[in-house]
């Protein structure tokens, strides 16, 4: 349940808590902001929420409070700057009708904890986890994970500076066909080749990020990108793909279906609004016959 808070409630619960945890403060994740102490301050008075954690400038790789948001729960993690363990308990509220997270942050002085790793271990097992929690093991990709993380908090931005993101799911057949024909690891390559060619055909735009969504489908995630553009380039993509050829396995052949969504088609589309719409959209291609993408639901 997201307990609703007026910002005078609120004040009054960070300030009883903060007899208990080190640091208490209310975010707005999406923005990456601390919200400002004081009812009615203005947006420009707020910092990043980042900052806390020795300055850093760029958002956490592990930002719970995103997670604690799109999921609607409580959720916690343990962060590391140097030697330093703090742990963070993230809790979806609701202020004056604005969703907020509500961040408890202890530092972590349990002798016990601390000496059954070490800390230098305990850090590495730390920065570890939060590295592998957007990456995929087979291809080096981000995964679904930070797929359903990365898209919420840009449909979010879209939606607030009016601007559009286009996500594309492609699914490839034939991988069975390969795994029993070629032997599994031909299968295991032909999967990392086509991740390296998504990625290296997808701009390094702040934004734009290519994850595998499932064995057999990858995403790929445009932000603002020309309608005229995204439909060029998803035809490019599909043909890259389907002519693509691994060395020693000149035989083997892929084809893909594709669907594709733009926010500017439903303003309003939660991450799995638009995954449905994706899966329907590569099933309406895959019927359509080999290599084809569909754009729309008909």
């Amino acid at each position: 349940m997201i307990h609703p808070y007026t910002q005078a409630e609120l004040q009054r619960l960070i300030l009883d808590l903060s007899g208990i945890f080190d640091v208490v403060r209310a975010v707005e994740p999406v923005l990456a902001v601390e919200m400002p102490p004081q009812a009615g301050e203005a947006p420009g008075g707020c910092f990043h929420c980042h900052a806390v954690w020795n300055h850093r400038a760029e958002r956490c790789v592990n930002c719970v409070s995103l997670r604690a948001l799109q999921e609607g729960k409580r959720l916690t993690k343990y962060e590391a700057i140097g030697q330093d363990i703090f742990y963070v308990i993230a809790q979806p509220i609701e202020v004056d009708g604005n969703p907020q997270v509500l961040e408890m942050i202890s530092k972590v002085e349990d002798q016990a904890l601390l000496s059954a790793y070490g800390v230098n271990e305990f850090v590495n097992r730390i920065t570890a986890y939060n590295a592998k929690l957007h990456t995929d093991y087979g291809t080096g990709l981000f995964n679904r994970a930070y797929y359903e993380e990365k898209l919420f908090l840009l449909l979010k931005k879209a939606d607030l500076n009016k601007t559009d993101v286009a996500i594309a799911m492609m699914d490839v057949d034939g991988f069975d066909y390969v795994a029993t024909h070629f032997g599994h690891q031909v299968a295991d390559e032909a999967i990392l080749a086509i991740g390296q060619l998504l990625t290296a055909n997808v701009s390094r735009r702040r934004g734009d990020f290519v994850a595998r969504y499932s064995p057999s489908s990858f995403v790929l995630v445009l932000d603002n990108i020309p309608r005229r553009l995204m439909r060029e380039r998803m035809v490019e993509l599909v043909q890259r793909v389907t002519s693509l050829r691994l060395m020693g396995y000149e035989d083997v052949r892929l084809n893909v279906a594709m669907g594709v969504f733009l926010l500017s088609d439903l303003r309003q589309a939660s991450v799995q609004d638009v995954t449905q719409t994706l899966t329907r959209r590569v099933d309406i291609a895959r019927a359509a016959g080999f290599n084809r993408i569909a754009f729309s639901d008909r």
